[in-house]
């Protein structure tokens, strides 16, 4: 387990070089305010960060609301002042003022397809998609309020699904629009995709599977369970991982197949994701640092 404080919800990136290696490792996002420096971790791997405002290091803003690998090697990283692309060496930027097709420069979310299309969603609600070199304006329409494209993946027929801030999930190509159930957990609104597109939704601590164009809630066997979940993630065997208080349980086949537990790191809302290094678990509590399973 590891915990890692935060002050802020800001962000620095980070990346980790081993000098076996000339390419860098790993490229990781760590809460709190940072200053352009280099640390030495170990005789094999040296880290640098980068923030906004430096004009040798070419981050747009220190608050990242996204960030993806693709295919080709290059980490995109979302903010609300544009869309940085990362070479291990240099930032990129794109925002509506040098790239016509982004819908905006406020980034919210990023998925890339397994075809390799890079979809973009962003705060006003508008959906951007990037490929071959080229960034294209989506037109589409949803009858929904909130604008915020909090999450966005596609499923198994490769249709593209967008999720609000107010947990609805909505298909790109037709508009319609799903409306999970919702539990006790205001505030919680997840998205998660296993490698063979199957997807759940996590609304107010109610969790719900993508069957098709429906949702159907999933139904644990214990009440609290069903109403007060506060993250989930996809675990390495594409099981899902579901965050409960302390506890971190995988579900899969409609039953408990693994449990983690006994773990306290704060007392403020627990999110859960996977680890970009090694698919571990981890819990981020907001304002108060991460604590990571080894699974």
């Amino acid at each position: 387990m590891r915990f890692v404080p935060c002050a802020q919800q800001d962000f620095r990136v980070i990346r980790f070089f081993r000098w076996r290696r000339s390419l860098p490792l790993l490229l990781w996002l760590a809460l709190g305010p940072a200053r352009a420096q280099q640390i030495t971790t170990s005789p094999h791997y040296v880290v640098q960060r980068w923030e906004a405002g430096a004009v040798e290091d070419g981050l747009p803003q220190n608050t990242v609301t996204a960030v993806v690998q693709t295919q080709d090697g290059y980490l995109w990283i979302g903010t609300y002042s544009g869309l940085a692309r990362f070479d291990g060496l240099r930032f990129t930027v794109f925002d509506d003022s040098n790239t016509p097709g982004l819908a905006s420069s406020r980034v919210t979310s990023l998925f890339e397809a397994d075809d390799g299309t890079l979809w973009i969603g962003h705060g006003n609600g508008e959906v951007t998609s990037y490929r071959q070199g080229r960034f294209q304006r989506v037109n589409w329409e949803a009858s929904w309020k909130s604008g915020k494209i909090q999450d966005l993946a596609t499923d198994s027929a490769g249709d593209v699904w967008l999720l609000n801030g107010d947990g609805l999930l909505a298909r790109l190509r037709d508009g319609l629009v799903l409306t999970p159930e919702s539990g006790q957990a205001a505030g919680v609104v997840e998205l998660a995709r296993s490698r063979r597109g199957q997807m759940w939704v996590s609304r107010a601590g109610r969790v719900s599977e993508l069957r098709g164009d429906r949702l159907v809630p999933l139904a644990f066997s214990e009440a609290s369970t069903n109403r007060y979940v506060s993250g989930i993630g996809v675990s390495r065997d594409d099981s899902l991982w579901v965050i409960t208080g302390p506890q971190a349980r995988k579900w899969k086949d409609h039953a408990w197949r693994e449990e983690l537990g006994g773990v306290q790191c704060g007392d403020l809302l627990p999110v859960a994701y996977p680890h970009p290094a090694d698919q571990s678990l981890c819990r981020r509590v907001w304002c108060r640092g991460q604590c990571r399973w080894k699974t």
